[in-house]
């Protein structure tokens, strides 16, 4: 409802991979449906096992449907980026940087922007 309420009709059939798009909007249906058969499937729903064999599948099938219809929504984000604009620019946006940049050049800053999903990871898991 929120794809067709905010993209028009024009656009519907144009994969975007930094916007909401056909793109996304695919995935999410897929995935969407796909869990919501995994769990109303009684035997997938009792076992651990199934259930995580079920998911893997529901992964492959999302990757292949991403890798078919939407490769180029593979590729780095900024792939298509000037060598020269990433350079004067998007190397010195903080959000920008990747982990490992982070922990060589500003560890500190990987303990406040990381902290907060590590401990909600690990106390899901401990659940």
């Amino acid at each position: 409802l929120v794809f067709l309420a905010t993209i028009p009709p024009s656009a519907w059939g144009v994969a975007q991979c930094d916007a909401f798009s056909v793109a996304q909007f695919a995935v999410a249906a897929i995935a969407g449906i796909g869990l919501a058969a995994i769990a109303s499937v009684e035997p997938a729903a009792r076992n651990w096992r199934r259930r995580l064999g079920s998911l893997a599948a529901l992964g492959l099938v999302l990757g292949v449907v991403v890798a078919s219809l939407f490769p180029q929504c593979l590729s780095a984000p900024y792939a298509s980026l000037d060598p020269r604009l990433k350079e004067l620019w998007l190397d010195h946006i903080d959000e920008a940087q990747s982990l490992f940049t982070l922990l060589v050049h500003d560890p500190a800053r990987v303990a406040a922007r990381y902290a907060t999903p590590l401990v909600a990871i690990i106390l899901m898991a401990l659940r």
